[in-house]
């Protein structure tokens, strides 16, 4: 007895007669997907093309390719238009949030830099900030200082600070991303209230 061949349609195996998607049906699948991801993250336009263009390959695999393109573009800028995505004001809050952890600048830009933020723009946003507030120099200092309070390096080290030891503690900043001669001001100080005393007169409280 000859047994009936039963076609099954699964996610991985998608039924190839079904029709395309029409780009009203696009634009508010990627719309919706848009507004839940926004709606949990914060995030860059890099960043949410990227989510959609992963979620287009996996649930409109059957839609035009040029015209997937074409609609994440248009549902990615409606999102800048209506606020939802904001790059400087992303830019901002990782600067705020990198000087208050102790970050380089450099090593900063490098986590824009994987998020979809052009160095130039990271780095334009990032000059606005410390003009407003302190000079760039003094914030990466001020970084520096803090890196160097959370992790007992320098001023703040528990142990005494023979030649040695120095050098592992310049060679922890510059891993780091701190220039060397931010690190040898760290590592110049003669102790942890030295060290706090200037970070109070030069951190940028404005970023805050």
């Amino acid at each position: 007895m000859r047994h009936k061949e039963v076609s099954v349609m699964t996610a991985d195996h998608p039924n190839n007669s079904a029709p395309r998607p029409s780009a009203e049906q696009i634009r508010k699948r990627l719309t919706k997907k848009a507004f839940h991801y926004l709606g949990r993250y914060a995030s860059t336009s890099s960043r949410l093309e990227s989510i959609l263009r992963k979620f287009a390959q996996r649930k409109l695999d059957r839609a035009d390719p040029a015209l997937l393109d074409q609609i994440i573009r248009e549902v990615t800028e409606r999102c800048i238009r209506s606020g939802y995505i904001d790059d400087e004001a992303f830019i901002r809050s990782q600067f705020r949030q990198g000087l208050r952890s102790g970050f380089s600048q450099r090593r900063i830009l490098l986590k824009l830099a994987q998020r979809g933020i052009s160095r130039d723009l990271a780095e334009a946003v990032m000059d606005q900030q410390t003009s407003r507030a302190a000079n760039k120099k003094d914030s990466e200092l001020a970084a520096a200082l803090i890196y160097a309070r959370k992790k007992s390096v320098g001023p703040y080290s528990r142990a005494e600070l023979h030649p040695e030891v120095n050098k592992r503690h310049l060679a922890r900043l510059a891993r780091n991303g701190f220039a060397f001669d931010v690190a040898k001001q760290v590592m110049a100080l003669p102790s942890a209230d030295a060290a706090d005393e200037l970070l109070d007169k030069i951190y940028p409280h404005q970023l805050g």
